[in-house]
């Protein structure tokens, strides 16, 4: 029976070395190319997502933080659903984060209606490209 590990790197859980490999040296590229300073030097792996959502939707639901505190809580909530889409595939091939916000802030409603209109005056508004529900964009 194969034995299950985890890398504290790139998040992965895996049994094959050479399955690990190929994600974790696409992980590192992604983080290269993606990964914000104000956020780290890396992408957020799946584990750091969860956490940071969970936090930030603590914030935004409280809701007598300032504006500028919940915006910022949502783009923590932006920055996680980014990292995962980047992370789903080993490709390079996906939209920065101010793109990728405009994006999901075209279709999402998610957020409280002053938040949403703070990020989408700051990222602008990009339809057509996330579907309704996904956080995901298909290289391409």
């Amino acid at each position: 029976m194969d034995v299950l590990r985890s890398c504290s790197v790139c998040g992965m859980e895996y049994s094959s070395h050479a399955t690990h490999k190929k994600w974790h040296a696409a992980f590192l590229a992604q983080s290269a190319k993606f990964a914000l300073p104000a956020y780290g030097r890396r992408l957020w792996t799946y584990r750091s997502c969860e956490e940071q959502k969970s936090v930030a939707w603590e914030a935004l639901r409280g809701g007598d933080l300032q504006l500028e505190l919940r915006v910022a809580a949502a783009e923590r909530i932006l920055y996680a659903w980014f990292c995962r889409s980047v992370t789903d595939t080993v490709s390079l091939d996906h939209p920065d984060f101010g793109e990728y916000c405009a994006m999901m802030l075209a279709h999402d409603a998610a957020f409280p209606q002053d938040v949403h209109a703070a990020l989408a005056r700051r990222y602008g508004l990009k339809p057509g490209f996330i579907h309704a529900g996904s956080y995901y964009k298909a290289p391409g």
